[in-house]
């Protein structure tokens, strides 16, 4: 998976060359091409997406209640973020999302994108946990629905606390970008659409970030392994 995204970051950074990190990127378009997990009854990140026919890279829905069709072209607005000078310039993202929830969210796509073993499970509940950041009443299913096991839930909130507490004390700390849906309004211009889909995907660190986590989301789930022999 690693591999996969250093070839998308170098075909981004050869199409945005001439932008500037500090402002919101051109418009582009997205298809997502394929979404191979499933958890809790529901298809779960990462799913593949194919940027303006060009770019393939992997990236995370941040909302749980709003869909898009494998296969439909969608227009996006591009929101980059590589440091504090950076977000105030993105202005145009939802003020009820804030900056740490964004940073949060990156930091759970690179847990998800570091995950071994069984894909559909330890990948889904870094995707329920980006949902439940931006809209807290989303919760796993019971056990034995679509995968789940017991004591899930409180791993996939344990993954919340950990990013969220992580973001605060280390805001910034990610390079990751923000799609924001655009619609066209009643004059055919574009503006953003955020009562759609929003996506989020992150130039990988080589897994510094994790490292300075302490381990503490692969722990979690050592923990609940302990707790169930």
């Amino acid at each position: 998976m690693r591999k996969m995204f250093t070839g998308q970051f170098l075909g981004r950074f050869v199409l945005l060359l001439s932008l500037t990190a500090s402002v919101a990127l051109a418009d582009v378009t997205m298809v997502i091409t394929s979404a191979p997990n499933s958890y809790g009854g529901q298809y779960t990140s990462p799913y593949t997406a194919l940027i303006s026919g060009s770019i393939t890279e992997l990236v995370a829905c941040l909302d749980f209640d709003r869909h898009v069709s494998l296969g439909a072209t969608n227009t996006y607005a591009v929101y980059h973020n590589t440091g504090p000078s950076d977000w105030g310039a993105v202005s145009g993202l939802p003020t009820s999302s804030t900056q740490d929830m964004y940073d949060a969210a990156a930091i759970l796509f690179e847990g998800m994108a570091s995950t071994t073993g069984t894909p559909d499970r330890l990948q889904g509940m870094y995707s329920w946990a980006i949902w439940k950041l931006f809209q807290n009443n989303v919760n796993l299913p019971g056990a034995g629905t679509g995968g789940v096991l017991a004591g899930d839930q409180a791993i996939v909130d344990g993954y919340i606390s950990s990013a969220t507490t992580y973001a605060a004390n280390n805001p910034n700390t990610l390079d990751y970008y923000v799609y924001v849906p655009l619609t066209q309004d009643s004059q055919g211009q574009w503006v953003d659409n955020f009562s759609g889909q929003r996506f989020i995907t992150v130039v990988p660190d080589g897994g510094l970030t994790l490292m300075l986590l302490g381990g503490a989301l692969v722990g979690l789930e050592t923990l609940r392994r302990k707790s169930h022999v």
